[in-house]
């Protein structure tokens, strides 16, 4: 974007193996506000009336890894709508996984899981300009 006041957002993973969660966010550490142009998780672009869709497609991926060790485990979504605005310096989650189960999920499970996730988000800055999509890569 080149200017002084350009935002840069990038992903970052968060794990909790002792709450037993991963948390997928996306953190502007640039000068200006992020404007989100869109997000598409799964090749969906993130929209409300999506949100059903998305989760059928995460959970059919995220069964074949969780499932025979798991009892329990919910997908959460927060959406970034068109325009949404990310202040320099702030975060904001955007997919959380819980799991619930008397063992701990091994690092090679939680690799699985981060390898399965297909995310794109576009974003701009306050003055039109637009960046060439991030894909989410572990």
């Amino acid at each position: 974007m080149g200017r002084g006041i350009a935002p840069h957002v990038e992903y970052v993973l968060s794990i909790n193996k002792t709450k037993k969660y991963i948390t997928l966010s996306v953190e502007n550490n640039g000068m200006g506000p992020a404007i989100i142009k869109s997000l598409k998780i799964e090749g969906v672009c993130y929209e409300q009336k999506y949100e059903e869709e998305i989760h059928k497609k995460l959970f059919s991926k995220l069964n074949k890894i969780l499932k025979p060790n798991c009892d329990f485990y919910s997908i959460g979504l927060q959406g970034f709508y068109p325009e949404y605005s990310l202040s320099p310096n702030k975060s904001c989650d955007v997919i959380t996984i819980n799991w619930d189960q008397v063992d701990e999920i091994d690092n090679y499970k939680i690799k699985a899981v981060l390898e399965t996730i297909n995310m794109e988000l576009t974003y701009g800055d306050s003055f039109g300009n637009v960046e060439a999509p991030i894909m989410w890569t572990e």
